[in-house]
């Protein structure tokens, strides 16, 4: 015990000494950081928007019945599928064909809070807030608020994740630059509908350029070396809206109806899953 703590203090000390003398940097053991610039959002980026690109073809994406997945005889998802699709590398493609159409697989069936990529294409408000350190996006789906620093800080390590993120902005121009790092692994990474996953590694910059006063046009690129073999990109428009996220309320979900829910309504394709006999009474 004593001879594995101090062990353990002499690695510490080590790694110190590196980073002192600028040999190391931890942080960049991983990825190599991009430095941004503190640069305050112009005001007329600040306000309510709403999300106004149409819904997405699923691709080859299938429901547990081997139907595709459409919304009244039209587009789902709120990515489009079919462009993702020519960027998935094997493992993406894997994981396209063999658990997308797994509604089980989604975390939102408990209720748990929907992916970056799923509130930024969703048709609900947004919120743009400017703060001293910080631009704030508020959506009203699920009341999330979501801080994006603009005060220089870096990322921080690769070890530590989050569900959301970790966000930093800067203005290149005339475009609010917003890149996002350090993500858990997410089943429901670009939406909770078509449920392509995004993993630790993946990265979410998106381009926030005003056209007009009331018109800004959002560019998304995702890269994800664990599911693509080349970044995709997808480019859609927010309008500028006199509604408020706050003015939709809470938003409430009960884990135990919205499981029961799935449960009564998908093809269960694995026989040996009792879940919804178990704790639903469902056969």
């Amino acid at each position: 015990m004593t001879r594995r703590m101090l062990g353990g203090a002499a690695g510490a000390v080590a790694l110190a000494a590196l980073v002192l003398a600028g040999t190391t940097e931890p942080a960049a053991q991983i990825r190599n950081e991009r430095m941004p610039t503190v640069s305050p959002l112009p005001q007329d980026f600040v306000g309510n928007w709403i999300w106004t690109t149409p819904r997405q073809d699923c691709g080859s994406v299938r429901n547990t019945y081997g139907e595709p997945l459409t919304l009244f005889d039209g587009p789902l998802c709120q990515w489009p599928y079919l462009e993702i699709e020519k960027h998935l590398n094997g493992r993406g493609r894997m994981w396209l064909k063999t658990f997308a159409g797994d509604e089980v697989m989604s975390p939102k069936w408990t209720c748990v809070t929907p992916s970056l990529g799923a509130d930024l294409t969703e048709h609900y408000v947004r919120s743009i807030q400017k703060r001293a350190n910080s631009v704030l996006m508020i959506f009203e789906k699920d009341t999330r608020v979501r801080p994006i620093y603009t005060d220089g800080r870096p990322h921080p390590p690769a070890s530590d994740v989050f569900y959301y993120g970790h966000s930093l902005g800067w203005m290149e121009g005339e475009t609010f630059v917003v890149e996002t790092t350090n993500f858990t692994f997410n089943t429901d990474g670009f939406d909770d509908l078509g449920h392509m996953a995004t993993s630790h590694m993946a990265t979410f910059t998106e381009r926030y350029t005003l056209k007009d006063y009331d018109t800004m046009e959002l560019s998304i690129t995702v890269d994800d070396p664990v599911f693509l073999k080349s970044p995709v990109t997808f480019v859609g428009t927010l309008e500028r809206t006199l509604e408020d996220p706050a003015s939709a309320g809470t938003w409430d979900c009960d884990p135990e109806v919205a499981a029961a829910e799935l449960y009564m309504t998908i093809k269960n394709p694995y026989e040996d899953d009792n879940t919804a006999e178990k704790y639903f009474g469902i056969k």
